[in-house]
């Protein structure tokens, strides 16, 4: 008996929630609602309702989560939504519709139009779905059925139209929550939760179950209505089943479930077999064919769909279980050997279907999971058909899953179809894994490739390639090539014949000797961008190109790096167009190194705007995000920094990258005075293990927490604890490692930590050290770089009491130049600190008075206690300034006068009697301090503020 469909009992005030989103999002926003519950409490039931009370003008589209044995299918959810497009539309006006995104849209559902040969971006597939959508022209309602099985791309792609959709668009997701914690969320799920509404469903009282059962069926007892109450719990899909069987059988939901599939007959129980096994691709064609029923498969599928265990999905023609419990019960009645008999089945039916269209992503991925689960002779060639189709839509996931299936079953034959080499799928597999982080596989992988390899050339390839991954995963590992073999191992190496493993190779060695041999290395590197181009890979392309650069700045020139990295996103704009974000990355990452804010900022915030959003490029975004934490900590901007923190949780943060996360927040913190924040970033970077040795990866981990130590140290003004920090970053470095990452340190605890003459041992110790840099680190060749230099010389200087005030008041000019005012601030300091001790009290109180607005200005309120702590001990009068003075010393009061009449630089210089180059310096101050963007704001605040006159 199957149950007739009755009004849905118990969830008006849910619905009526639903119905307000809806309301919401007609108006022209994109609204998010989550319906949380367990297994059987009414979820999807509540979002069908939903859709069916829309009416027009809305158009209700459904995605389905379907669990598929650790597989799935790559924008197979979205795909369906384009198919149920294409169905209520048409192909040709959905080619008319999306225009130059149909290919796109066609590797989703080939009757869309004919999809592009070559791969393409993930996120030009997410945009295009999104841009369909928003050509409908009306409401659009999305239901995310069982989202927790949704695959990863579809997820992300509900993240990114929750973000940046135009069109009135409902999101509703239905996720299957725990009996233990009916609250909670799987995480993949948990940042569309962020900014959801989210619908709690719970069990219905009894007076709800009685309710529900009168509209099911009225004529039941008493006692049986009282039987269905007691065995329910409330669960409305239980209370169903149990009506259903006239509460004649007891026990669990799945008991009840169980009892009723007892009462099909054999061919309806082969039907639910096969459907069970075959979920994701279900049509009648299709069961049909697996099931081998014949003549009486009509029958048995008439049964199976008059009992509602089958329904008929509306928007494909397909066919799906009623309810996933009632799946998951099929499921538990088919043995192993029966399992395996259906996934053949099924495999042998797409066999057929791929011959017909090998275009359908769905039917390239089905085929392959069936065959790969049967063990089928054709399992080969279906796994590689399948990770060749995941290239095209670049989907990590489904990379990682299908390359790394293929490889492993690799026939005895070294070439495959189409002439690819067993060690070029090993390849494949290897850069999937590593996009996905699935280090430990690549590890096994590795290992028993190497278990027999007796060739030479081979076994170093794999050594360099398990080398790479170990280090990765923070692993202790020993050489692969010791640099005294260098020149025996590249001369075996040049009588191999140029392809890309030897390119591969190449640059992995010149990677492994770049401390100790940079000039071999480099020479390396360069053979493989200037000559072996054609044969490597883009990824090994990449790899040289960002060592290369990373040499380069390990020779104190990180404006030579920039000029490679130019280079490279030029060669990849010709050569690579899909990789052309990348290496905009690559970039912006030497750039920063290079300490060019201006420019660097200016690419960031360009590449942003094409990166969009975190789902789609999640690596990319968060990177990005976090080179403008760090230029954004160098000018001062703390609420900047702050927010691209921020932004950069918005992606996928882990491992030393949420190291450097916390790194940059922590210093933050330290800055503006929150000491406890500080102390709680400094936790969350890992500890290395005891004696680990300089130019590791763990290292890395240790200078971070050795430098966010030195700047909690110096927070708390512990200028003991900032030297030792210091000592232990210089214990971490490793000679081969940029200088200026020592310098920098060094310059820092020389802030911080080292007084006047300094008496203390660690102090006399940091001060040894940083002289030994002095005298034997070439000179920076780059603006920034310099300037940190001379600085450090006056520091040193500074030890011996031999720094003048001119000297510092030209560290702090220059500093103010590069829109760096947290050290031009340290420098005014120190050099107030000269006019002090030269008795020169005015300049000093000047000086001072800059420092402290700087400081007062950017609120390092550990910076400020400093300068007002020397304004007292030297009794040079208050520092601070009256509200509305903006803290202008005298001098810059008199430029003010004279931007406020319009002056020129040149003409103030005559009045003032000082060079032009001083007047623009001193325009600098007023325009930092008054916080206006140039001269013509500061004259105008000026005016607005009375500020003119002001002594």
């Amino acid at each position: 008996m199957a149950v007739t469909r009755a009004r849905m009992v118990g969830r008006e005030r849910e619905l009526q929630a639903l119905r307000g989103a809806a309301g919401i999002a007609a108006e022209g926003a994109v609204r998010t609602v989550l319906v949380l519950g367990e297994p059987g409490v009414g979820k999807t039931r509540l979002a069908e309702e939903l859709a069916r009370s829309l009416g027009a003008p809305w158009l209700c589209l459904t995605s389905h989560g379907v669990p598929l044995d650790g597989t799935e299918v790559p924008f197979g959810g979205a795909a369906e939504l384009v198919r149920a497009v294409t169905r209520a539309l048409g192909p040709a006006e959905v080619r008319r519709r999306v225009g130059r995104d149909a290919p796109v849209l066609g590797l989703l559902v080939p009757a869309v139009a004919d999809p592009p040969a070559d791969h393409v971006d993930r996120a030009d597939i997410m945009a295009a779905v999104l841009r369909l959508v928003e050509a409908l022209d009306r409401p659009v309602c999305w239901l995310a059925d069982d989202a927790q099985w949704l695959d990863r791309a579809t997820r992300d792609l509900l993240l990114y139209a929750e973000r940046v959709a135009t069109c009135p668009l409902l999101i509703v997701a239905t996720i299957r929550t725990s009996p233990d914690t009916p609250g909670g969320m799987p995480q993949a799920l948990a940042e569309l939760g962020r900014r959801a509404d989210v619908v709690q469903l719970g069990p219905l009282s009894g007076r709800q179950v009685v309710e529900q059962i009168a509209e099911l069926d009225e004529s039941l007892p008493a006692d049986v209505v009282n039987r269905i109450c007691v065995l329910s719990d409330g669960m409305p899909y239980y209370v169903e089943q149990l009506v259903t069987a006239r509460g004649e059988v007891a026990g669990s939901l799945h008991a009840v479930l169980q009892a009723r599939l007892d009462q099909l007959s054999a061919p309806a129980r082969e039907v639910l077999a096969a459907a069970a096994v075959g979920e994701g691709l279900l049509t009648p064609s299709g069961l049909r064919a697996v099931s081998g029923l014949g003549d009486d498969f009509t029958a048995a599928l008439s049964e199976v769909r008059g009992r509602g265990l089958l329904v008929l999905d509306p928007t494909n023609d397909g066919l799906r279980f009623h309810h996933a419990l009632l799946r998951d019960a099929v499921e538990r009645t088919v043995l192993a050997e029966d399992r395996r008999r259906w996934h053949e089945a099924w495999a042998c039916y797409l066999d057929a279907l791929a011959g017909r269209d090998g275009h359908d992503l769905q039917v390239v991925m089905e085929r392959a999971r069936h065959h790969d689960a049967a063990g089928t002779g054709d399992a080969f060639t279906s796994a590689l058909a399948a990770a060749r189709a995941a290239d095209l839509t670049q989907d990590d996931q489904a990379r990682s899953v299908w390359w790394h299936r293929a490889f492993a079953r690799w026939p005895a034959a070294t070439a495959g179809p189409d002439g690819l080499t067993r060690d070029a799928a090993l390849s494949r597999a290897y850069a999937a894994l590593w996009s996905v982080g699935d280090l430990h596989d690549i590890e096994d992988l590795l290992e028993r490739e190497l278990a027999d390899e007796q060739d030479w050339f081979r076994s170093l390839w794999l050594r360099l390639l398990l080398w790479r991954a170990q280090r990765a995963m923070l692993k202790e590992y020993g050489r692969v090539v010791p640099p005294s073999e260098a020149e025996a191992t590249l001369t075996r190496l040049r009588a191999r014949e140029v392809d890309c493993t030897v390119a591969e190779v190449t640059v992995h060695l010149a990677d492994e000797w770049l401390q100790d041999l940079p000039d071999l290395a480099e020479a390396m590197l360069h053979r493989v961008v200037d000559d072996l181009s054609e044969v490597a890979d883009v990824g090994v392309l990449a790899d040289a190109w960002d060592l290369l650069g990373w040499l380069e700045c390990c020779r104190g020139d990180p404006d030579a790096a920039v000029l490679l990295a130019e280079r490279q996103l030029a060669w990849t704009r010709r050569r690579h167009p899909a990789r052309v974000l990348h290496a905009r990355c690559v970039l912006l990452n030497a750039l920063v190194n290079a300490e060019r804010t201006d420019d660097g900022l200016l690419l960031a915030d360009e590449t942003l705007a094409v990166t969009r959003d975190p789902h789609l490029h999640p690596h990319l975004w968060v990177v990005q995000h976090m080179l403008r934490a760090v230029m954004h900590l160098w000018t001062g901007a703390w609420q900047e920094t702050r927010d691209d923190l921020d932004h950069a949780t918005e992606g996928r943060l882990g491992g030393d990258i949420a190291s450097w996360w916390n790194a940059v927040a922590g210093i933050r913190s330290a800055r503006i005075g929150d000491v406890d924040a500080a102390r709680v970033h400094l936790d969350a970077i890992p500890a290395p293990p005891p004696g680990t040795p300089p130019g590791q990866r763990w290292s890395q981990e240790a200078e971070l927490r050795a430098i966010l130590q030195a700047e909690v140290a110096a927070a708390e003004g512990d200028g003991r604890e900032v030297c030792l920090s210091v000592l232990r970053a210089v214990t971490l470095h490793h000679p081969g490692d940029p200088p200026d990452t020592l310098c920098n340190a060094l310059v820092s605890g020389l802030r911080s930590g080292v007084d006047r003459a300094p008496v203390d041992p660690e102090a006399r110790a940091l001060a040894r050290d940083a002289t030994t840099f002095h005298t034997t680190a070439p000179p920076g060749r780059n603006v920034v770089h310099q300037l940190r230099r001379d600085e450090l010389a006056e520091h040193l200087r500074r030890v011996d009491d031999d720094d003048t005030t001119d000297r510092w008041w030209g560290i702090a000019t220059r500093w103010t130049a590069r829109h760096r005012p947290y050290d031009a601030a340290h420098a005014l300091l120190f050099a107030a600190e000269c006019a002090v001790r030269d008795d020169d009290r005015t300049r000093a109180r000047d000086l001072l008075g800059e420092a402290h607005a700087l400081a007062d200005r950017l609120g390092a309120q550990p910076l400020r206690r400093r300068v007002e702590a020397l304004a007292r001990s030297s009794r040079v009068g208050a520092v601070g300034h009256p509200p509305g003075s903006h803290g202008l010393t005298p001098r810059e009061s008199d430029v003010l006068d004279l931007l406020v009449d319009g002056l020129t630089n040149r003409e103030i210089a005559q009045q003032l009697g000082m060079s032009p180059k001083t007047v623009s310096v001193h325009v600098s101050h007023l325009i930092a301090k008054l916080g206006v963007a140039n001269r013509t704001e500061a004259a105008a605040r000026a005016v607005r503020d009375d500020l003119t006159g002001e002594r």
